[in-house]
């Protein structure tokens, strides 16, 4: 299987999957820092959401770099508002309108992004 996989469904289906995956892991809306923390038995995991970023620089506000340090998987919604103070993504998740319904599209960047992605396609 290629390391990147488009799959076209309807909005409600790909919602509903999303909204399960998140309720099962416990997740919920990012509030207004911009970042959610959710500490699981063997990972920590930062969601971030830069919505609301208006200036790249804003992140080092937020303390970015040390959520880079940490030994975490970090969630980024709306990463091209990070610009260059964001790594290289191992895994990019993009959704789109098209006809009518959503497409999702998993592309593995890194050797362990495209890993994950082949389990999530298998």
């Amino acid at each position: 299987m290629a390391p990147t996989e488009t799959h076209t469904d309807t909005l409600a289906a790909i919602q509903a999957q999303l909204d399960q995956w998140a309720q099962e892991l416990g997740f919920q809306q990012v509030g207004i820092t911009g970042v959610e923390p959710y500490e699981f038995d063997d990972v920590m995991v930062f969601h971030f959401d830069l919505y609301r970023v208006a200036d790249p620089e804003e992140l080092a506000y937020m303390g970015f770099d040390d959520y880079l340090m940490a030994p975490a998987l970090l969630l980024v919604e709306w990463a091209e508002r990070g610009g260059d103070w964001l790594p290289p993504p191992d895994l990019l998740i993009h959704l789109s309108s098209l006809d009518g319904g959503r497409q999702l599209t998993l592309n593995g960047r890194s050797q362990q992004g495209k890993r994950v992605c082949q389990q999530l396609m298998a």
